[in-house]
C-alpha cells in the first residue's frame, strides 16, 4: 500500500496570527517528514480567488518541496485545467518534472467553483470539455513532436514544446474533482 500526505497550502488573512512565511516552512517541514518516513506523495492544491484566503499556487510551491525533498512523488492535487492553455500547461509541467527530478505526478481536474470561473472568464458549462480537450492535447505535446490539434476550445498547428518532461512520455496523470 502506498500513503500520500495532502498538504493545505491555504492561510486565513484574517487572523491576525497568520504567519505565510512560517506556514511555507511548515510545509516544508513536513513534506521533509513524509519523506523521511517513506511516504509515497505529498499533494498540493489550487485555487484562486479565495479571499479571504491566501493559496501558493502549486508550480511554485512543488518546486519549493522539491528542493528539500529526495524521495517523494510530488503532485497538484488538483490543477484546474479550464483555466489554463494547454500549451502553457504541457512546458509548466515539463519544466517542474525537471526540477523535481521526475517525481512529478500531474493530479489535473476540472474545477468547481463559480467564482473562480467568474474571475478568469471561462463559462462554467465549459468546465469539462475544456477538460478533456486540454488533457488529451497536453498529453500529446509531452509525447509527440510536431502535434496537430483542432477542437472546439483548442488548437495547436505543428506545435513542439520546448522542453519534454524528464518521464518518458510525461508524467503520470491522476484525474480529481
Amino acid at each position: 500500500m502506498k500513503l500520500g500526505v495532502f498538504l493545505q497550502a491555504q492561510w486565513d488573512l484574517t487572523d491576525a496570527e497568520t504567519d505565510i512565511e512560517n506556514g511555507l516552512a511548515a510545509l516544508v517541514r513536513q513534506a521533509e517528514l513524509a519523506d523521511e518516513l517513506g511516504y509515497d506523495s505529498a499533494w498540493v492544491p489550487q485555487h484562486y480567488v479565495s479571499a479571504p484566503y491566501a493559496s501558493i499556487q502549486p508550480g511554485p510551491l512543488l518546486g519549493l518541496l522539491a528542493a528539500h525533498t529526495r524521495r517523494l512523488r510530488l503532485g497538484t492535487g488538483v490543477y484546474l485545467l479550464p483555466f489554463t492553455r494547454p500549451v502553457v500547461v504541457a512546458e509548466e509541467m515539463a519544466s517542474l518534472d525537471w526540477i523535481t527530478g521526475g517525481r512529478l505526478i500531474f493530479g489535473a481536474g476540472m474545477g468547481y467553483r463559480r467564482e473562480e470561473f467568474e474571475a478568469i472568464g471561462v463559462p462554467m458549462t465549459e468546465r469539462v470539455g475544456r477538460f478533456v480537450e486540454a488533457l488529451s492535447l497536453i498529453r500529446q505535446l509531452w509525447a509527440q513532436n510536431h502535434v496537430n490539434y483542432h477542437g472546439q476550445y483548442y488548437t495547436a498547428a505543428n506545435v513542439t514544446i520546448s522542453l519534454k518532461p524528464k518521464q518518458a512520455s510525461g508524467p503520470p496523470v491522476w484525474i480529481g474533482g
